[in-house]
């Protein structure tokens, strides 16, 4: 293998290629982040990850691979932050959960926006990426609160509190930020802790009085007094 004058190896085809595909990926999530689906052009992500305009169509095929791949990415990194070292107390685990979902959702209104709409109108590969993401989230709170996540009360009654955790943290975005973080954190505490309710009372077998207590302390805790 020739050796160029840095003194490194040059790098494969294959690894060429795939410097490529991430340059395009990194770009793609930068400008859906920022801009509806609509609105961005191939051509301008191309320019961003600096090459041509049919690079693009080789590695994703179209458009719409390269914005399913984008949201898959995301997903990854929203997925990140909910797992956590489980060291704290759950009240504060799942505060501070909520806190970098609103974090990153503030980063990337595009997504956010997405997330509410579903992505390009109806595509089920769009909507079946955030149910995914979802139902993860759901999964990781029924585990840090002690609760089965299969049970079918929390099923529905967690599905229906996400997407009105994704609502609220929509209109929040788009409201500038009308309220601080810690008291939108306060009020997701609350919706979850309805939603265990909720399954209690379609499931009266089920016994939620702890782990909705949980939510309930920590939304007085950190938030509550601000």
């Amino acid at each position: 293998m020739a050796v160029p004058a840095t003194g490194k190896p040059a790098m494969t085809r294959k690894e060429r290629a795939e410097l490529t595909r991430g340059r395009l990926l990194a770009a793609a999530v930068d400008h859906f982040t920022n801009r509806p689906y609509d609105e961005v052009a191939v051509g301008e992500i191309a320019q961003a990850a600096g090459t041509a305009h049919g690079v693009v169509f080789h590695h994703f095929g179209s458009k719409r691979g390269l914005y399913l791949e984008a949201l898959r990415e995301v997903a990854r990194r929203l997925n990140e932050i909910h797992v956590v070292e489980e060291h704290e107390e759950p009240a504060v685990l799942i505060r501070h959960q909520l806190g970098k979902h609103l974090a990153f959702m503030t980063e990337h209104p595009g997504f956010a926006l997405s997330l509410v709409h579903g992505g390009i109108g109806t595509d089920p590969e769009t909507r079946e990426i955030f149910e995914e993401t979802r139902s993860f989230a759901n999964e990781r709170l029924c585990a840090t609160l002690g609760l089965d996540g299969t049970t079918p009360s929390l099923r529905l009654t967690l599905r229906a509190a996400a997407g009105g955790i994704d609502e609220v943290t929509l209109q929040w975005v788009e409201s500038g930020c009308a309220f601080p973080a810690e008291r939108v954190v306060d009020a997701l505490l609350l919706l979850l802790a309805s939603a265990l309710e909720g399954a209690a009372r379609l499931d009266p077998g089920l016994d939620v009085t702890e782990a909705a207590g949980v939510l309930v302390t920590a939304a007085a805790g950190a938030g509550g007094g601000h």
